[in-house]
């Protein structure tokens, strides 16, 4: 949320909640300061799932033609605000908003794999060593035209809308033939998953990272 707010190129910001939890993010928004509008956007209950919270999102606000709209994952809360610079960057420099019809084009953050990948079969025997130079790790945020995206979730199964993780908006547009502009992503960019993940998040904003870290939550 921070991200967005301090990046200085996003307008409006619309927070998906359930209704149960709209006043709770109301105060949690507050309090991250005077930083432009940021409203709340009511996600029905039985519309779980993370392209659902994207496609009500994108019905409920109409877009100025040619304008990018940024997405989100709250759980990479690490993310810079100069992520978001780069993946707008990344999109506008390719080009105009497309005309109707045309292939789809988004730029998302990716990280190196810095682990082993193994091929294994259905019953977990390893088959042998993929080459992690071809893999990418895929983060948040991501850039989109957003007619475009609207028009992927429109035609989304309920199945794809309510997956989770960063790689479902990128592989709705990469399955309609689109285009997919990658940014390199810092190593602070990362999905809290785990508990050892928000351990991993508090030391690295209490060590060496001072106040900055400290305005990405």
């Amino acid at each position: 949320m921070r991200a967005l707010l301090r990046s200085g190129v996003v307008g409006e910001v619309a927070v998906v909640v359930p209704p149960d939890l709209v006043p709770l993010v109301k105060d949690l928004v507050a309090s991250a300061g005077p930083a432009g509008p940021v409203r709340a956007v009511i996600l029905p209950s039985e519309e779980n799932g993370h392209g659902y919270r994207v496609r009500v999102a994108l019905r409920e606000h109409l877009f100025p033609p040619g304008t990018p709209v940024v997405v989100h994952d709250p759980l990479f809360s690490l993310a810079p605000a100069e992520l978001v610079r780069s993946v707008v960057q990344a999109l506008t420099e390719a080009g105009p908003c497309p005309r109707p019809g045309a292939p789809d084009l988004a730029a998302i953050p990716v990280r190196p794999v810095t682990d082993t990948l193994k091929w294994v079969a259905e019953d977990d025997v390893v088959l042998g060593t993929a080459d992690r130079d071809h893999f990418r790790m895929v983060s948040s945020p991501q850039a989109y035209w957003p007619q475009q995206l609207l028009s992927r979730l429109e035609a989304a199964t309920d199945e794809q809308l309510r997956a989770c993780g960063a790689e479902v908006l990128p592989g709705l547009v990469r399955g309609a033939g689109g285009r997919l502009l990658t940014v390199p992503a810092p190593g602070e960019s990362f999905r809290l998953a785990t508990a050892e993940d928000l351990v991993l998040a508090e030391a690295m904003l209490h060590v060496g990272t001072g106040g900055e870290a400290a305005t990405r939550h």
